[in-house]
């Protein structure tokens, strides 16, 4: 398993190639991903809503968003 730093350093390297791929789902969905194994669920649901925004049938997405709710909800 990863620690913070690793996702910090993963979310800067996701955000360097969106630099020039700004329409990228699934960059997004990597971004939504790390801030979710940091426990930040806000921050990870603003990027699931914006890879599903680039991508309305990412199931991948989809199903995070989903997970995303049922702990934000509880």
């Amino acid at each position: 398993m990863y620690c913070c730093e690793q996702w910090d350093d993963i979310i800067s390297e996701v955000n360097k190639f969106l630099e020039n791929n700004p329409n990228d789902s699934n960059a997004y969905d990597i971004k939504a991903a790390a801030y979710e194994s940091k426990q930040d669920f806000n921050k990870a649901l603003i990027y699931v809503n914006k890879s599903l925004e680039l991508d309305s049938n990412n199931v991948v997405a989809l199903n995070r968003k989903k997970k995303i709710l049922e702990i934000i909800d509880n």
